[in-house]
């Protein structure tokens, strides 16, 4: 009975994680539509809305991805590790470079590899690749054939990550077509990019405590889908990006 309510903790602890994901991405859009209402004719630029939104692409795709750092990750999240976490140090390399470079074509790889003066890490590559996608209005596009393909996503994350959860991997696909929808002009040359320190994406990833428990009534449940999830697309979709964006506004 102990094992199987602290599976449960575990489980609530992860959904959390995700769903701490979906909202942050739900309250970057909304930044980024707001932002575009009151400045027509600016840029969308980097600033924290246009971060955060790129750091929740970045921890979706981090979220339970196989590997030693990544298990450190999960081991904090559940509770049986608070020792020092290597995503606080530039020095951590989890990433999920080798699962997305075969879903991009080898143009845009070379084209991210390839940077001036500076060496670019794996983790570099996944950072400028996710706001070289926001540039071009294409995150959609590819997230959506990666979602197609479940045999090899399971071959580089766990069966709980937010990537193979398909009711919320719905929702966050859903707007993720809707940031496609803006212009952004995001910054893909910073020697900052080579690391997590800069990036929201650790720390949405480790939002829950160690002594967090699932409410009340709900540990014999297998699943603990926030309350507010069902209505996020709704709330969501009661926002729309402004069909005059900055290129449009400028032309």
């Amino acid at each position: 009975m102990k094992s199987e309510s602290q599976a449960y903790a575990r489980l609530y602890r992860e959904n959390r994680v995700k769903d701490e994901i979906l909202r942050s991405l739900t309250r970057a859009y909304r930044e980024i539509c707001c932002y575009c209402v009151e400045h027509p004719d600016a840029e969308i630029t980097d600033d924290p809305s246009t971060n955060l939104a790129a750091s929740c692409i970045e921890a979706f795709f981090l979220h339970r991805i196989k590997g030693r750092g990544a298990r450190r990750i999960a081991s904090f999240i559940t509770g049986s590790d608070q020792s020092p976490l290597p995503t606080s140090s530039p020095d951590c390399d989890v990433n999920y470079w080798q699962f997305i470079r075969a879903y991009i074509p080898h143009r845009l790889q070379m084209q991210l590899l390839q940077r001036p003066q500076h060496q670019r890490s794996e983790i570099g590559c996944c950072r400028a690749w996710v706001r070289a996608c926001l540039n071009e209005g294409t995150t959609s596009s590819y997230l959506a054939s990666v979602l197609q393909d479940r045999d090899r996503i399971s071959r580089y994350y766990y069966a709980n990550s937010l990537i193979l959860d398909a009711e919320r991997g719905a929702v966050f696909l859903e707007l993720v077509k809707s940031l496609d929808e803006a212009e952004f002009q995001l910054n893909l040359q910073s020697s900052l990019l080579n690391f997590w320190s800069s990036s929201a994406a650790p720390q949405l990833l480790l939002l829950p405590t160690e002594s967090e428990q699932p409410p009340r009534g709900q540990a014999d449940q297998r699943s603990f889908v926030h309350p507010g999830l069902t209505t996020l697309l709704q709330r969501h979709r009661s926002v729309s990006m402004p069909t005059a964006t900055p290129a449009a506004a400028t032309a």
